[in-house]
């Protein structure tokens, strides 16, 4: 079993990482809204939790299952 790592980032770093996730979110298809939550944005964390509000006229919801985590992982590094 591993560990878990709790990581610190200063509010610089904390606003400076949503804003990547706010850009690369920004230009995608069908997202009304994506609010960050959870530990991220009060004290030390695990990983970021966001949730995605989309649009309901926007079909392909599969695509928002999985894929943006993944696209947001490779480009969005954290503290």
């Amino acid at each position: 079993m591993h560990s878990l790592t709790h990581h610190t980032c200063s509010d610089k770093e904390k606003e400076e990482t949503l804003s990547h996730i706010r850009d690369y979110l920004s230009c995608r298809p069908g997202i009304i809204a994506a609010p960050a939550f959870g530990f991220f944005t009060k004290y030390p964390f695990l990983d970021i939790g966001i949730g995605l509000v989309l649009d309901q006229r926007y079909k392909p919801y599969r695509y928002y299952e999985k894929q943006p985590e993944r696209e947001l992982s490779d480009h969005v590094h954290c503290c």
